[in-house]
């Protein structure tokens, strides 16, 4: 072979979703941010900051499943916006690993998440004055996330 010859390479082509493995990637480091943050000592003072960031952090990790099974990030988008616990109940159920009490956890979370208003974003005054009573314990979130990161495909397939 000339030293000026060119070589043409044809690999075949193929379609892979880099979507999922992306929003599991992505969920790390939201949850990453989370314990960066430190607030999860009861001490502090009351912050929204980590109740968003673990809510994203779960959202995309519950996306990154659900794009496995439903093509297309738009219509995953469309189908469950901010609903972290709608999404989690239209996982197969062998990926469903929340007990109960961990359900209605995320079904608080998911509800102030979701909000038009986006709640953990501009919390309204009324929450100040109850105490942030009906946000969930942050502690209890946080061991949610983890334990949806930890169980992801993605995670134990590295």
């Amino acid at each position: 072979m000339a030293v000026n010859e060119r070589i043409k390479i044809s690999p075949a082509t193929g379609f892979h979703n880099f979507s999922n493995a992306s929003f599991h990637l992505w969920a790390t480091h939201y949850y990453k941010c989370v314990q960066d943050f430190q607030s999860l000592d009861p001490a502090r003072p009351f912050s929204p900051v980590p109740y968003a960031l673990l809510c994203r952090a779960i959202e995309l990790e519950l996306k990154s499943r659900l794009l496995e099974i439903t093509p297309g990030r738009e219509g995953v988008r469309k189908k469950y916006n901010h609903k972290i616990l709608k999404a989690y109940l239209h996982l197969p159920p062998e990926q469903q690993i929340l007990s109960e009490g961990e359900c209605a956890v995320l079904g608080q979370a998911s509800e102030l998440y979701a909000a038009r208003d986006k709640h953990f974003d501009y919390p309204p005054p009324e929450h100040a004055f109850r105490g942030y009573s009906n946000y969930p314990r942050l502690p209890d979130l946080d061991a949610i996330a983890k334990k949806l990161l930890d169980m992801s495909p993605i995670s134990r397939s590295r």
